[in-house]
């Protein structure tokens, strides 16, 4: 549900800001918000920058850490508040020494590349004999050194035919030849002239007193030297690595910290003016929380105006609230909307276990969210999304065990498992099924647009908007009644299906009439002229939609069928090679690949499908969305497990 808010102003001594603000942030039940006043904040850039390093020192020593197994608890652990909000400033040396290890280490890391490159350039012309302070331009001849494309080569060479030009081929860089030119010095100006779109480039050799050895030699000399540098570095790093979780407590120390102090606040030369908003229910929790702060304050809690911009918090039962990130992802309930999660979770739990529709798939995800719950510790989003899974992994069993799937089994020993039908042996009787669950889910819809429309006073549009088409589909129910209970089977109760009297078929006509009346006789009513009468028949034409919408549904059969169907050629496959040792450990391996292969793929499927019903066909009848997420000055921990409270 949507919970009533109110807006709170407080008034506290200006030099009392820094504790109320912490007081209200371990409260966690105030959202500070700008008004259109002029705004301060604290001075937030110590906080700032701290964060900034501690997430650059974390990920310097990650490499460094000890790496914690899958099932070691000791990731999760937990931080007294009373420590939490005194920080260790000792650890702000520790970051000054990662941060020159670091820098040390990349400084040496960038010599060596520049040792390295240099190296790579020279190597081509390693059979160049002599002190390279030698191999320059003499009193009757210059010489030009450089490269020449190895596909250009040949052409190259050719323009040296008729010249008194000497020209030496030494080794190759990449797609390059290393090439040196020594011409005359009467006759160079004509020759690089020559030459020139031969695709000739000219280098420079290093003019120092040494051979190319002995250059290559002393880089690499200094190449080892920073390696060895670097290794007792990184000995330096294992040990700051240790103080790992320390920095961890810190980086959120310091977020914390940044939280409160980039709060706004108006102030004047005394005081100081706190304004957010607040669920209606926690008013005291306010006043107590500034009251722990100073004895010096008032506040005062207002109705929301018609204009304000109200976040929007929701509170739901344990189930439901899981639900809740589904909605976010396509929209966070306004003020004026009905908070669509309550309705909306046990459709998509129904749904969800209708379209993965297989009884081992369900326990084997039951089992793996069991698991991550309990060594994983999700947090966030991600434990609400695993708890989804884990209530969908229930439905999934239940639609299994009546469908007889078990892994894609349906029979074993030639007994039928199959309690109610089989979509893959009978998949009309599952369409019509998923064409019931269109109608019911879509009436949901429409009461719910119904409510909305006489919380407002729009009565009008209540009925002959909404409760019209209700009754359209339940007069469509009616007379197909006899058609759909021949089609399915209820061998829960009987072997035989299911005899509707022909008197409710009558009903259901008589209803379906009355439905389109009140469409063709109200649609147009606020239109002018002709459009009252043409309102009604280009309403009544909506009809069509509402038919497309009931046919989305046919995805549940899609779904289901084919993860049934994948699931039986896996195990046809499997069974074709279990002959022998070999063909049975084949077999298991055409098993294991094979089901988690297709419990991915109807996990994936079930998760988007699922939520696009949701999305496009539920919430299109009464949904609009848009609302400002409600999100309070809190305790900023992302590292941290969980922090005791011990007020």
């Amino acid at each position: 549900m949507i919970v009533p808010m109110k807006k709170a102003r407080i008034v506290i001594l200006k030099e009392d800001k820094e504790d109320v603000l912490k007081a209200l942030q371990r409260a966690g039940e105030l959202m500070v918000i700008h008004t259109e006043d002029s705004q301060e904040t604290l001075d937030s850039s110590r906080a700032e920058n701290l964060v900034q390093r501690s997430q650059r020192s974390l990920q310097t020593l990650k490499p460094y850490t000890e790496k914690k197994g899958m099932f070691d608890q000791s990731k999760f652990f937990n931080v007294d508040y009373e420590d939490f909000v005194n920080p260790n400033l000792e650890n702000v040396e520790t970051l000054e020494q990662i941060e020159k290890a670091d820098g040390a280490i990349s400084r040496l890391k960038t010599e060596n590349d520049a040792c390295r490159e240099f190296i790579k350039t020279l190597e081509p012309w390693s059979g160049l004999g002599g002190k390279l302070s030698t191999i320059y331009d003499s009193k009757y001849t210059k010489i030009h050194p450089g490269f020449v494309a190895t596909k250009l080569l040949d052409a190259f060479m050719e323009n040296f035919q008729d010249l008194e030009s000497e020209v030496t081929l030494f080794g190759q860089s990449e797609d390059s030849q290393a090439v040196l030119i020594v011409n005359w010095h009467e006759d160079d100006e004509a020759v690089m002239e020559q030459i020139k779109s031969s695709g000739f480039m000219e280098t420079q050799l290093p003019n120092e007193d040494k051979t190319i050895h002995d250059l290559v030699v002393e880089k690499q000399k200094v190449i080892e030297a920073n390696e060895a540098k670097i290794a007792e570095i990184e000995d330096q790093l294992k040990k700051l690595a240790t103080k790992e979780r320390e920095i961890q407590i810190f980086q959120d120390q310091m977020a914390t910290e940044l939280a409160y102090k980039q709060t706004p606040l108006q102030t004047t030369a005394q005081t100081a003016l706190i304004v957010g908003w607040c669920k209606a229910k926690k008013t005291e929790v306010i006043k107590e929380a500034v009251a722990t702060a100073t004895p010096y304050f008032d506040v005062e809690f207002v109705e929301p105006a018609d204009d304000d911009d109200v976040p929007v918090a929701l509170e739901n039962n344990k189930f439901v609230s899981n639900f809740e990130t589904l909605t976010d992802q396509y929209s966070h309930p306004s003020r004026s909307d009905l908070d669509p999660n309550p309705v909306m979770s046990v459709w998509y739990w129904m749904i969800f276990g209708m379209m993965m529709g297989d009884a081992g798939y369900g326990l084997l995800l039951l089992l793996a969210t069991l698991f991550i719950k309990k060594f994983m510790k999700p947090k966030g989003g991600f434990a609400k999304l695993i708890n989804i899974f884990f209530f969908g992994s229930i439905t999934t069993m239940l639609w299994g065990i009546l469908w007889g799937s078990y892994f894609g089994i349906s029979e074993i020993g030639g007994t039928s498992l199959i309690l109610w039908f089989n979509p893959q042996n009978e998949p009309l009787v599952m369409l019509v099924l998923t064409m019931i669950i269109g109608v019911v889910h879509l009436s949901f819809g429409l009461v719910m647009k119904c409510i909305l429309c006489f919380r407002e006073g729009q009565y009008f549009a209540g009925i002959f908007d909404n409760i019209s088409w209700l009754v359209i589909m339940i007069g469509l129910c009616l007379a197909l009644a006899d058609f759909v209970g021949g089609l399915m089977p209820h061998s829960f109760f009987s072997a035989d299906p299911v005899k509707i009297p022909p008197v409710v078929a009558t009903i259901g006509y008589v209803v379906l009439a009355i439905g389109a009346a009140m469409v063709l006789f109200t649609a147009g009513r606020d239109k002018k002229g002709i459009g009252k009468v043409t309102g009604g028949l280009t309403s009544l034409y909506g009809v069509t939609s509402y038919i497309s919408d009931i046919l989305s549904y046919s995805r549940i059969l899609a779904l289901a069928m084919s993860g049934a169907i994948i699931a039986y050629v896996m195990n046809f496959l499997a069974g074709m090679v279990q002959s022998g040792v070999i063909g049975w450990v084949l077999s298991i391996v055409v098993y294991l690949v094979g089901h988690v292969f297709n419990i991915a793929m109807s996990l994936l499927s079930a998760y988007v499908h699922d939520s696009r019903l949701q999305y496009i066909e539920f919430y299109g009848k009464f949904y609009e969305g848009g609302g400002r997420d409600f999100k309070p000055l809190s305790l900023q921990y992302k590292y941290i497990y969980e922090i005791n409270e011990k007020k």
